[in-house]
């Protein structure tokens, strides 16, 4: 541990010298043509970037809870503290492709992303790349993409806060940063610790006979700190560097219908290092971009149970798992933009991504370790033939060895018909790929090598409606229609011999839409803000290499096909008041969709209501009082089958802001 720490610090120290011992000019961009090329690439695209009144909203929550209440993305928790990942569009966790600052934060192990590890805090602009759109950024997000950016405050020589909670359930919380420079250098500090016993009551089922209790062993801790340095260093040069430790410690609770008193115990720890350094040159027409970056993923992770006498069993009873995971992630990127002229736009871009997995089950004295190389290159033209018309098409190659792996093209279509209305319409035909993950591959029992890659042939269309009218009032309404068919998905099975194993078992059909409206009004001292989402969902199996599947035309478990967000917040002289309403879809547990109780979760509705008030307290500093209350109707609900979730529960921070 202390060597590879060394490691990340060296590399992240010498990174930060390099920023400083660039040249002294100051940063001149020409802002015509860096803000037209701006313009050309994301029309066409459909990229929903979070507004700031939501990201501030959840400041404090992570960013399963934040993409849960204010986006179409349907998240799966595990409950309070517990694994939390995401269904983009239908599709699995495996298929939200998370990306940080230039470098990815799936697992390549598991290919997916725990939310519940990403304190929103840390996050200053954050944006979603729907369906075959995610291409943009990389490929193999069937579902979609998100990127999460940093971004320095060049206006503020110095600015800061600092402050902590304290909620129901022996939940705490301590967070702070502080930042500042000039306008030719910026750092910035941030901090963030939370720590729950995370023993609400539920309703256990254990003993036939429902009866209230408390939830044990259910108690999480988790840290971080993030570190960035930003630097315009000679005429056209921004440099950057960024480094994120972040540490995890959680107990995973008994399922509600398990005897509380069995003795079980189930644990996992995790240990993250991400480090990056960005390089952006701009030239009149020319801009290119490099990024390279260093991340290690450990995790541990225990499960015991009790014999049936009520013994804790011995380390080599078949019911224990203890198991390590260490990862080691290279990320290199090159991406260069040329303007032609203001309707013609060139991008090109090539990457290296290498992945060193160890994974180790202590019980059963098996494992494996692999070297996973990943190369890529894409070329795009943005193109806009009139005033009010917009074109893009990219081809994406990813080379990966011992896989088959085809030309992904994607193409799409920006039009705004009437010249006094910003009313626009857009469509996008793409082809995604996806390959296996480590697991998939390489588990014991079960990885099978032989897997092949999922491939999505994604088509969508819809309409955005923009009005700014200066700075009163603002307005926002999106809807899109999609159909994603994904052939060889990958679905794990049993095998016969006591574990399961991965297949390429279906074709799967992901249909739907999507809507979004966001608005805003300013008058005088009065601010009022509304933010809604709904997505339709439909997922279906359409066919198996299975003989006698009942899941073929029956929606994929745990996908909703109704979900749906709003919040209204108000603020007046400092004070503000905000409702939250967020609606869940019936979730099937069962591939053939079986529709009695005990195979399907209820759809549910929750709700969130908030208070605050900030006021100064000396001239150089605010102070802000804030209260939150969730679930207020303290609905019994379900996200996984058998996981509790918490009733009405409080949080009440002070924070102070410099």
């Amino acid at each position: 541990m202390l060597k590879r720490e060394l490691i990340v610090f060296m590399f992240f120290l010498n990174s930060c010298f390099a920023l400083v011992a660039q040249g002294t000019d100051t940063l001149m961009l020409r802002e015509v043509e860096v803000r037209a090329a701006g313009i050309i690439k994301e029309k066409g695209a459909n990229i929903n970037k979070i507004d700031s009144v939501v990201m501030l909203q959840s400041i404090q929550s992570s960013l399963s809870s934040l993409l849960s209440n204010h986006s179409p993305v349907f998240i799966k928790s595990y409950g309070q503290g517990g694994i939390a990942t995401a269904s983009f569009r239908g599709t699995s966790a495996s298929h939200t492709k998370v990306d940080w600052n230039g470098i990815s934060l799936n697992s390549p192990m598991l290919g997916q992303v725990d939310f519940s590890m990403i304190p929103v805090f840390f996050i200053d602009k954050l944006s979603l790349y729907h369906g075959g759109n995610s291409l943009i950024e990389g490929s193999g997000a069937l579902g979609g993409a998100i990127s999460i950016q940093s971004q320095p405050e060049w206006s503020k020589s110095f600015y800061g806060s600092v402050g902590g909670a304290v909620g129901s359930f022996g939940t705490y919380q301590a967070f702070g940063g502080i930042g500042g420079g000039s306008r030719r250098f910026q750092a910035r500090l941030r901090y963030f610790y939370e720590r729950s016993d995370n023993d609400f009551p539920f309703i256990y089922t254990g003993s036939g006979l429902p009866s209230e209790m408390r939830q044990q062993r259910a108690g999480f801790e988790k840290q971080g700190v993030l570190t960035e340095f930003f630097l315009q260093a000679g005429k056209g040069h921004l440099l950057s560097a960024h480094l994120w430790l972040q540490k995890g410690d959680r107990d995973f609770p008994p399922l509600i219908s398990t005897p509380i008193d069995n003795g079980r115990e189930e644990n996992q720890k995790d240990d993250d290092i991400r480090a990056v350094v960005h390089w952006d040159f701009y030239k009149e027409q020319f801009k290119f971009a490099f990024n390279t970056g260093f991340s290690n993923s450990n995790f541990k992770y225990f499960l015991a149970n009790h014999n049936t006498n009520g013994d804790r069993p011995s380390y080599h009873s078949i019911a224990d798992v203890q198991s390590n995971a260490d990862v080691n992630s290279f990320f290199t990127k090159a991406k260069a933009d040329y303007q032609i002229n203001k309707q013609l736009l060139v991008k090109a871009e090539v990457g290296l991504t290498v992945h060193n997995a160890l994974y180790e089950d202590l019980i059963k004295q098996i494992g494996y370790e692999v070297e996973r190389i990943e190369p890529g290159a894409a070329i795009s033209v943005h193109w806009s033939p009139f005033s009010n018309a917009w074109i893009y098409a990219m081809i994406r190659k990813d080379w990966i060895k011992s896989e088959k792996n085809g030309l992904m093209p994607a193409i799409g279509a920006e039009y705004l018909p009437f010249k006094d209305i910003p009313l626009s319409f857009n469509m996008q035909l793409s082809k995604n790929d996806h390959q296996p993950t480590l697991h998939d591959l390489y588990f014991l029992p079960g990885g099978n090598p032989g897997l092949k890659t999922e491939s999505a042939y994604s088509s969508e269309t819809g309409m955005k409606y923009e009005l700014k009218s200066d700075s009163l009032f603002q307005f926002r309404l999106g809807t899109s229609v999609y159909a994603s068919y994904v052939q060889d998905w990958i679905a794990w099975k049993p095998s016969g011999l006591a574990y399961s194993t991965p297949e390429n078992l279906k074709e799967v059909f992901a249909r739907g839409f999507e809507s979004y409206l966001d608005a805003a009004y300013k008058i005088r001292k009065v601010s009022v803000n509304m933010n809604m989402n709904y997505a339709f969902t439909r997922t279906t199996s359409q066919s198996s290499y299975l003989t006698g599947d009942m899941s073929v035309g029956k929606q994929l478990i745990y996908i909703p096909i109704h979900k749906a967000n709003a919040l209204l917040k108000a603020s007046y002289k400092g004070f503000s008041l905000s409702w939250a309403w967020s609606y869940t879809g019936e979730r099937f547990m069962y591939s053939a969709n079986i529709t009695d109780t005990p195979f399907r979760l209820r759809a549910f509705q929750l709700h969130q209501l908030a208070l605050a008030k900030q006021f100064e307290v000396v001239k150089w500093a605010d102070m802000e009082v804030y209260l939150k209350i969730n679930n207020v109707f303290n609905t019994s609900y379900q996200e996984i089958l058998s996981r509790a979730m918490p009733g009405r529960n409080y949080l009440l921070s002070c924070r102070f802001l410099l």
